[in-house]
Order: C-alpha cells, then structure tokens, then sequence
C-alpha cells in the first residue's frame, strides 16, 4: 500500500501574503460616479478582494482554489497586441531575464503619460492613446453556483440592484451544490508606476496562496486521436493547450498515428539521435498528461516498463489523464476523489492546479504473462458485455447498457473457485508479495476460498469504471485494496436488474445479493468453460489469473 497524503507543488515558502506590498500595488477602476478610483487587493480565508480602501466597497473578489495562473502583461501600445508581452514570476520561464529593461521603458512611458493626462485635467489612468499599459491577468476557473428561483432573482432586485459589491455567500463550499467550472478570468490595470518590484511580489503572493508551483514545469502531452469519439486533437487545442499556457506549464505534444506508438515513444533515447525537441527523452520532463482512453495511460506505463531506470523515472514522474475515449474509468475516478464534476476541463484544471497524489498499481499473472492494471478485472457477466459489445462499438458507451439488457435475457453462469487474502489475515508489518503465491502452487493456508456458480465478478481498486458506473464507491485511488462486487446464483433476473441500475449511482451496495469482498491480494479459478477475463477494458489470457495490490504506486495529478 502507499502513502495516501496529497502532495502539494513545490512553494516558494519566501512568498506568502504580503498586506504591506499589496497595499503599494494600486489598479484602476472606472467608476460612473468617481473616475480617480484607485483600488487595491486583499487577502483572506482563500479570498482575494479588490477594493476600495477608503469605503471598503468591494469590487471582485475570487477564491484563489479556483486560480491556475497568473502574470502581469505589459503593452507599449494598448491598440497593438504585438507590442504586449507577460511576465509570470513563476522561476525557469524562457525570457525571464529580459523583462527588467523593458519594465523601465514602460514604467517611464506609463509616467510620461500620467503626467501629460494630468496637464489636461484627465483622470490618472494608464489607457491614453498611444501610452504604456500594464495589467495583472488572473486566470481563474470558478464552480458554477446553483440556479436561483424566480422569487430569489425578485429579491435580489430590489435588494442589491445597482451595487457592484458581491455577497459573501457567493462563495459556496459544497461541491454537491455546485455546478461545472467554467472560465472567468481578470484583467486588472495597474496605476502607473515605474517600480514593478512591488507587482512582480504581489504576483508571487497570488500564486503562493492559490497553491502553485513555484518553478515552472514540462510535461509531454500525448494525445490519441482515434480513442472515442475522435475528439482528442480537438480537446487539446482547445482546452488543454490553452489552460497549459494559462498556467506557465511549458508542453510538448504528441499525437499518436498508430497503435504502440506510445510505447515506442517512452522507451528510452539516444542521445545522438535526436532531431527535435518533440523526441527528448522522457526523463527531461516532470510528468506526463494522457489523452484517450485509459488504455493510453496503459500503454504509456508498458513503454515506460521496458526502460532501465524505470523505478527511477515512475518516483521522477507525475501522470495526468484527460478522458477523451469511451468509458474514461479513471479519469472519473480522479474527479470523484477531488469531488468535482466531470467533464475535460475539470481533468485540465486539476493538472494545472499542479497537486498530486498516490494511485495503486496491481500486478496480475496469467499462464504466460504478467501485466500491471490501475482500474478493474472482469469475469463472468460483466467481460462478457465489455468484450461482446465491442461489434457495436459505434455506439459509444451507450453499446454497454445495450449488450446488458441482452446478456440479463440470455443469462449465463460460470462456476469458479475464488480464493482471496483479506488485510487482517495478513501478520502485522508484512507485505502482501511474502503472501502471493507461485502461480502454480496452491493459495496459502490464510487465504479464503469459494468455488460457487457466479454471475457476475469485477474486482476493482478505483470509484468508477466509465463516467456513468460508480460500481466501487469504498474504493479510493490509494487505499491498497481490490474491492470485488460478486454476484451468485440463485439471483432473479428481477434483482440483476436492480442491481445494474444503481451501478449507475452506488447504490447497488445495499442489495443484500450484491456481496463486496474487501482483499489484497486474489486468484480466479475458472472451472466452467467459455469464460474470458477483461483486465481494465482489455482481453487477455483466459484462464487462471492471480493479482495483488503493488507496494509502490504511480503519481497522479488529483
């Protein structure tokens, strides 16, 4: 079993939230009833607020969990985009150490024209024509809040109509209340200065308090386009690509053009026969974000296996997963645990966030080969639909529930012999492999074992297996342990039935027919013929299959 903590980015503990700074950081704000206003950011309880110091009027306020980055743009002319450029004060950026001299020229030019603009009796503003601007742009992506009724609209009318003040109890805690993230950033002009020290640190606060990384990062996107709905290129572009550069998270891309490719490209690189920057050796990056199916991550895990500093790199690397195909299990399951909803961008908004965690690897044996899983095994009824059901893949994941109803009609049992090591047979401070036996050696005596007809097996170490099936809500990414649903004949069609249908929400648990048998460690014994073994949306060897929890686990954005 692993550690459970979460893993927060690296700080830059030098940096924490600085009221004096912030309060020499002035920006501009106009104002129907007061052009001259100059506003100022405050910080507490997770809350930034712009405002006004003299009235305590309160312009904006963002909760820093929702921001992914943040940068002052530059621009010597407001109307040419060209002449903008940004400054991040997150460590490593390309270009970094040219900013100062060009900090000067716009301080200088922001002056000038301050002064001028005041000559003519304008308000103090940095958007004359012509003139240096800068910004503070805050990149932020807040949860949706619950749809008000008709009557609370009324009232808020009446209440609150005209003020630019935001409640307090906009800001709602209970991610069960809340809707999907969505993008609302800032963009707030700073007042002339020819000192940008002072923004620069209040950047670095921002970024400290909304929990960061302190250095900049490279990941290598790789991105299977054929996976589902082939909208994997489409999602990068639009989502990933663009909230990677909101973030300062520097990138390269891969776009697989075939099956194995990447596994090809894990394995490890001569140095001299590099070409591109595209083809550097995975050990060069920081971490890994999959988009596809959970059969890229699969892939992306065997390449990195054939390598020889494979230990090494695995502990050096962390994993992000962006569910671009059908069932997208883990994806959901990363989501479930952070308790936001599902969707691409929330997947992105977590990579970006930067924090991680531990997830489980399972190691399994067949007669003849050996894999490494992270989602589920199936036999009986369950393999059956996920395996049969591919000749209506064209379907989407909707070909599940249909092939479903088919196999409930047409039942099939298999008896098997299903032996299992719960955790509290196990002596205290030993590992699970000193109790995992040769695979053609009988179970050890502290093992349990059944031999029943079945209907349904499906061992699980994660919450969900597609977006819409949350067959294990005990389970945790880190937990250590196979959570296996069983159902046994005799079972009604009837009770199959209900049991399928709350797989959807969970709550297939408090059917006494449907049995969890909690393990680390478990051996199928097929007996009866015909039956086929599905390890994490893949057929393999039938047969025999034995697998256990790894000691050692895998990095995961969550």
């Amino acid at each position: 079993m692993v550690d459970a903590k979460l893993q927060k980015p690296l700080l830059d503990s030098s940096h924490g939230w600085d009221d004096e700074v912030a309060s020499q950081v002035a920006f501009s704000h106009s104002s129907p009833k007061n052009n001259d206003l100059n506003l100022y950011l405050t910080y507490e309880s997770d809350i930034l607020k712009l405002q006004d110091p003299s009235t305590g009027h309160v312009v904006d306020r963002i909760n820093v969990n929702d921001i992914i980055g943040v940068e002052i743009e530059f621009c010597l002319d407001e109307k040419d985009k060209e002449t903008c450029t940004t400054r991040s004060a997150v460590k490593g950026i390309q270009g970094q150490e040219n900013m100062e001299a060009l900090e000067n020229n716009i301080g200088k030019k922001m002056i000038d024209s301050s002064s001028n603009a005041s000559d003519r009796g304008a308000a103090i503003c940095p958007s004359w024509e012509g003139g240096a601007t800068a910004y503070l742009n805050i990149y932020a992506y807040p949860r949706a809040l619950p749809r008000r009724g008709i009557f609370q609209q009324v009232k808020e009318c009446f209440t609150n109509g005209g003020n630019e003040s935001i409640d307090d109890d906009e800001y709602i805690s209970d991610p069960d209340i809340l809707g999907h993230r969505f993008e609302k950033h800032r963009r707030y002009k700073l007042q002339p200065t020819e000192d940008f020290d002072k923004a620069s640190t209040l950047v670095k606060s921002i970024r400290h308090v909304s929990g960061l990384h302190a250095k900049s990062r490279r990941y290598l996107v790789v991105v299977n386009p054929f996976s589902g709905r082939k909208t994997g290129r489409e999602t990068y572009e639009n989502i990933v690509k663009k909230m990677l550069n909101e973030s300062h998270s520097n990138h390269d891309v891969l776009i697989t053009k075939r099956a194995g490719h990447a596994i090809e490209r894990m394995m490890e690189k001569n140095g001299d026969a590099l070409v591109t920057a595209e083809e550097k050796d995975i050990a060069e990056y920081d971490g890994i974000i999959a988009m596809g199916g959970d059969g890229i991550l699969a892939e992306i895990l065997e390449g990195l296996k054939k390598r020889r500093d494979y230990d090494s790199i695995v502990q050096k690397l962390t994993f992000g997963i962006v569910g671009c195909g059908t069932s997208n299990g883990l994806a959901a399951s990363i989501l479930h645990a952070a308790k936001e909803k599902y969707s691409q961008l929330e997947s992105a908004f977590i990579i970006c966030k930067g924090r991680s965690s531990e997830l489980d690897l399972s190691h399994y044996e067949t007669e003849n080969k050996t894999y490494t899983s992270f989602l589920t095994y199936s036999w009986a009824m369950i393999s059956d639909i996920d395996i049969e059901s591919e000749i209506i893949r064209f379907m989407g994941i909707l070909r599940n529930d249909i092939w479903a109803v088919w196999r409930v009609i047409n039942l099939r049992t298999y008896r098997g012999k299903f032996s299992f090591l719960r955790i509290d047979k196990m002596k205290p401070g030993d590992k699970v492999k000193n109790n995992f036996p040769a695979f053609n050696e009988e179970v050890p005596s502290n093992w349990l074992t059944i031999e029943e007809n079945f209907i349904l097996f499906w061992a699980s170490q994660v919450s969900h297996a597609s977006i819409t099936t949350f067959q294990s809500p005990d389970s945790d990414l880190n937990d250590g342990i196979f959570n296996i649903l069983v159902i046994r004949k005799p079972c009604s069609r009837l009770e199959i039935v209900k049991i399928l249908l709350g797989l959807e929400h969970g709550s297939h648990v408090k059917n006494a027919k449907a049995e969890i048998f909690p393990c680390v460690a478990f051996r199928m014994d097929p007996i009866s013929r015909g039956s086929q073994n599905d390890l994490d949306g893949e057929v393999v060897e039938s047969g025999r299959i034995q697998g256990r929890i790894e000691s050692f686990g895998i990095k995961i954005f969550a």
